[in-house]
């Protein structure tokens, strides 16, 4: 893995972002995933958030203290903000809340807009969280060393390829959605001549069950794996799903039947 500094460009830009600076320092957060990505490519924070509706900061922790500590530090926000004598129904502090995501492993917390993800059910030191993540591409994040008192970056050479998916491994349930949603939204254009037999290990899993009894801590798998639409935008596609990862299909998505009739 690579460490560097950031400029003061990048730096000023994340103690704009409500919250965030306060998240790093205090609380030894870690920005990864998506945001982070496109942070390392020169993307502006509020400028990606800003690109989609499900878009937001995801911020890991190296400990389950302190992620319990960040979300009792939030709870305290959001019952401030919401105090009746601290705002006037409808301005933008009504707008701030914190709240369990729907597979009730992270927290959402949202202020004035900007979305952040709090994420409870993997924590490390930042090598180990984003050595871990399904996309290779996403090996980078960014924390507050206080040892010396600055914000690093720390990325491998994965990271700077902005084209070609590689996926590490097919823990996650939801691959096949990720997959779809970086491939139509991140920028990229393929995956990597290795990741085909992650697709095909998944499509195994998936329409065999196994991922309704290994979730990968989510408490419940909670829509149809195989038969969906990201599963059907991507069948097109045989430099992903090819010909003989069909067979894995069979029966498992329904089509919509017709009837025609003349008049």
């Amino acid at each position: 893995m690579n460490i560097k500094k950031l400029s003061l460009e990048q730096k000023l830009e994340i103690e704009r972002i409500e919250y965030l600076e306060i998240l790093l320092k205090d609380f030894n957060a870690i920005l990864a995933g998506g945001t982070a990505y496109e942070f390392f490519k020169g993307t502006k924070i509020k400028k990606h958030l800003n690109s989609h509706p499900t878009t937001d900061i995801d911020l890991y922790f190296k400990s389950n203290l302190d992620y319990e500590e960040a979300v009792r530090f939030l709870s305290t926000v959001v019952e401030r903000d919401n105090n009746p004598r601290y705002y006037q129904p409808g301005s933008f502090l009504s707008r701030t809340t914190l709240e369990k995501s729907v597979t009730g492993l992270c927290h959402n917390f949202n202020y004035n807009g900007i979305k952040y993800q709090l994420v409870g059910c993997l924590f490390g030191i930042p090598k180990d969280i984003i050595a871990s993540f399904d996309f290779k591409n996403l090996e980078v994040c960014y924390y507050y060393n206080t040892n010396e008192k600055s914000y690093q970056c720390m990325y491998s050479e994965n990271a700077k390829d902005t084209i070609t998916l590689d996926i590490r491994h097919t823990r996650s349930p939801f691959l096949m959605h990720r997959i779809y949603k970086y491939l139509n939204y991140r920028g990229f254009k393929t995956i990597s001549e290795a990741s085909k037999k992650h697709i095909t290990d998944w499509l195994i899993k998936a329409s065999s069950g196994y991922y309704y009894e290994n979730t990968d801590g989510c408490p419940s798998v909670y829509v149809d794996l195989v038969d969906n639409y990201f599963i059907r935008q991507i069948l097109p596609d045989r430099d992903i799903i090819s010909d003989d990862d069909l067979v894995y299909l069979i029966g498992k998505i329904k089509e919509k039947e017709y009837e025609i009739h003349d008049y």
